[in-house]
């Protein structure tokens, strides 16, 4: 999976060690960085996160909470979100779940998120 140096950098206050060193610390400490690119002005890390890791950090925030880890002292700033429920909208009109088996799946969730903006 694919992750931009300048994205990470966002969530600290602290300037992150250069792309290349900071690729030597995950391999060392938790995931494989399988590449390390410059695109643009920024550098895009190809790290190989394990499928028992997926729900943690398959995001830019799982894997700038996993750097928060190993660099100790560092200030980490979550994204701040802002949530508003529209009672309005139904989400049978947003998202078509059809169960084709009920026995494999006897009940699910499902959410949906509109008018995202990011920022």
């Amino acid at each position: 999976m694919v992750f931009s140096y300048n994205w990470l950098q966002s969530f600290f206050k602290q300037k992150l060690p250069a792309p290349q060193r900071l690729a030597e610390l995950l391999t060392m400490h938790s995931f494989e960085v399988e590449k390390v690119e410059r695109r643009d002005n920024d550098f895009i890390l190809d790290i190989d996160v394990l499928p028992n890791r997926a729900p943690d950090c398959f995001s830019h925030w799982g894997i700038a909470r996993e750097i928060a880890v190993l660099m100790t002292g560092f200030d980490f700033k979550p994204a701040k979100s802002v949530l508003v429920e529209n009672k309005n909208l139904k989400i049978k009109d947003l998202i078509k779940v059809v169960v084709k088996n009920k026995n494999a799946c006897p009940r699910y969730t499902a959410r949906a998120m509109v008018n995202v903006t990011v920022k």
